[in-house]
């Protein structure tokens, strides 16, 4: 769906998913965390989707989007490469540039590092909140499902159930460390080096911004 609304855009969760399955080291990957978030909330008539993908992940593609939601609140998922400044495809699509689109917005990414800048200057521009990584995002070959299974835990738990995104980040945590101490239980050499990634991954989540809003603040307003 490229782009396309609702015609009762009011009466849903407008929700806009960026992902770069374009990538030459991670176009795979995050194309699956793609489909996992969309597998789940698919069956919510509540939840209108936006996606774009590749190529069209560009600042002016963004900035489209956004505007067909006329100021209402959305939320939104950058499923892409990052830095302290900017989320990354072929181009940045989202940095201070265009940081004021995502005013009213609550803002859920992947991306390596941009807790660091990029969610502050997000909030100053009037994003009601973001979660993210303040540092690099570490990524295990042989369990990416895992990962990006953590990763999502907290935008899937916001957006089906009725509850703070406070308690969805806590909850995403609480994911994180049984996903941990299972692979430490495992064993082997490879399990032990997955938990140490999500380990840090976990100690890098961060959450700015106003963490009690729920699912119903982002119906008109």
């Amino acid at each position: 769906m490229i782009c396309s609304h609702a015609k009762k855009l009011h009466s849903m969760i407008r929700t806009f998913i960026a992902y770069d399955n374009n990538d030459f080291e991670l176009g795979d990957y995050f194309d699956d965390s793609h489909t996992d978030i969309i597998d789940e909330i698919v069956a919510n008539k509540l939840i209108q989707r936006t996606s774009i993908s590749g190529l069209e992940c560009t600042e002016v593609k963004v900035n489209e989007c956004i505007q067909a939601f006329n100021g209402l609140r959305f939320v939104f998922v950058g499923l892409s490469h990052g830095n302290e400044q900017q989320l990354i495809s072929n181009e940045a699509f989202v940095s201070a540039t265009n940081a004021a689109a995502f005013t009213n917005s609550f803002f859920y990414t992947c991306a390596c590092s941009t807790g660091d800048q990029l969610g502050g200057v997000l909030i100053e521009a009037g994003c009601l909140v973001y979660i993210g990584y303040n540092d690099t995002v570490l990524l295990h070959v042989d369990y990416y499902q895992v990962f990006y299974k953590c990763q999502n835990f907290g935008i899937k738990s916001f957006l089906l159930n009725k509850e703070t995104i406070n308690v969805s980040f806590d909850k995403m945590i609480a994911y994180y460390n049984e996903e941990i101490e299972r692979l430490v239980n495992e064993g082997g050499t490879d399990e032990v080096i997955a938990s140490s990634f999500l380990l840090s991954n976990r100690d890098g989540l961060i959450l700015l911004g106003n963490g009690n809003l729920t699912p119903n603040d982002f119906f008109a307003n």
